[in-house]
């Protein structure tokens, strides 16, 4: 039974079938300037005047928050975000190990650095397909096994932001927040069930129906099942790992919500917080758009000032979108190792 080899640790892909082939193959900047991503990008766009328009913001009254930031406490949520590279360097090592591959951190570091700038380009988070593509160049990994470890790691994100959006909700957010968003968390709900069951799908797939698929695609979708279900032991510590990501993260809008003096209980930050990075899901390069629009959509709910409430936003964004694209262009365009 195909459920029962995934147990094992992979072996080396030196002698499996090329998985080049799964993932993309145009180039970067036929990807960038194609229809769909373009396409997009008009999509952000509509969203964010939707947002403008429907609040009625006073860009005058943004900027007059903005200028009052503390620039310590702001440059602070900065560093504090780029220190999230390492424990998910840390926990994706760890995941690649348990499937018997050895990768130097510092290059998973920078994988993973320049995966969110393509995700910050690309829809469709391209850069987790990059991910995979990369090991399979640099480190003769399946391609299917490195984007199974990336799938797992990428599901049990989503089931640690909906376990703080849940108990922020349930617990912390009273009356017209709770009523409010009661719909948004039972879609959330549904969107994790449905995860969880195609999870459990896959898990029970074995030989036996895979053998009526071409010998290359059923290897393919072992490799996947191996790299989903095998990473992630053991679970205690990809738990802790992923807590110090998530903890770095909130940790940044904490000190961003901080730096303009929002007046806002903690489990009250936490949980617009989990909300916006929930919607890093949406279609749309790095969530753009519906980010920002559900971050202030949940503030003014909570009874922030419209001004305020989008200064928050934006200067969030500024440190987790349009900051690491400068960075990422000059890395991605300097390291031809990387560079696919």
């Amino acid at each position: 039974m195909l459920r029962d080899t995934i147990i094992a640790p992979a072996t080396s892909s030196s002698s499996q079938p090329n998985d080049l082939a799964e993932g993309p193959t145009s180039s970067f900047w036929r990807r960038l300037l194609s229809p769909r991503t373009l396409f997009s990008f008009l999509i952000a766009l509509a969203l964010l005047v939707a947002l403008w328009r429907m609040v009625g913001l006073d860009w005058r009254g943004v900027w007059s928050e903005i200028r009052q930031v503390d620039i310590r406490l702001y440059v602070l949520a900065l560093l504090v975000y780029y220190t999230t590279l390492i424990p998910r360097a840390l926990r994706w090592r760890r995941m690649l190990r348990n499937l018997g591959h050895r990768v130097p951190l510092r290059l998973l570091g920078e994988v993973i650095f320049l995966s969110w700038f393509i995700n910050h380009l690309i829809p469709a988070k391209m850069g987790d397909l990059y991910r995979g593509l990369v090991l399979r160049r640099r480190e003769g990994i399946s391609f299917a096994l490195a984007t199974g470890s990336v799938l797992a790691e990428r599901a049990v994100d989503i089931l640690a932001l909906f376990a703080v959006a849940t108990i922020t909700a349930l617990l912390f957010v009273r009356g017209r927040l709770l009523t409010e968003m009661q719909g948004v968390l039972l879609g959330a709900a549904i969107v994790v069930v449905i995860m969880v069951g195609g999870l459990f799908v896959l898990w029970r797939l074995d030989s036996t129906l895979l053998a009526r698929f071409p010998l290359s695609l059923g290897e393919r979708f072992e490799r996947l099942q191996r790299g989903i279900f095998t990473s992630v032991r053991p679970l205690w510590l990809m738990l802790l790992l992923t807590v110090l990501v998530w903890a770095a993260e909130a940790g940044r809008f904490l000190l961003v919500a901080n730096a303009l003096g929002i007046n806002l209980a903690l489990p009250q930050l936490l949980f617009v917080f989990a909300a916006g990075a929930l919607l890093l899901a949406a279609p749309t390069p790095g969530g753009l758009g519906a980010v920002e629009g559900g971050m202030v959509g949940v503030m003014l709910l909570l009874d922030v000032p419209v001004e305020t409430a989008a200064a928050v936003a934006l200067l969030d964004r500024l440190i987790s979108y349009w900051l690491v694209l400068i960075p990422g262009a000059g890395y991605y365009f300097t390291h031809a190792r990387l560079r696919l």
